[in-house]
């Protein structure tokens, strides 16, 4: 519940760090990836986000969120 309200109030630093710890517990978790790279295309960082999106659809072909996110990037 914490991390959403990070990204609500636009602390995507914070939300990358946080995701990045979630990603070391369980890197297994399609939407920590998808999460984190919404948090990095909005700090403009956009190979990050690229590559954390492709990880998310490795890991849940049906993560339809990561597939918008991947357009907004190329």
């Amino acid at each position: 519940m914490f991390l959403y309200y990070v990204v609500a109030e636009q602390d995507y630093e914070m939300a990358i760090k946080l995701y990045t710890d979630a990603i070391n517990l369980n890197p297994f978790v399609a939407s920590y990836y998808g999460n984190r790279s919404f948090a990095y295309i909005k700090t403009e960082c956009y190979g990050y986000g690229l590559t954390d999106a492709n990880k998310a659809l490795e890991l849940d072909r049906t993560y339809v969120k990561v597939g918008t996110n991947g357009v907004i990037i190329f």
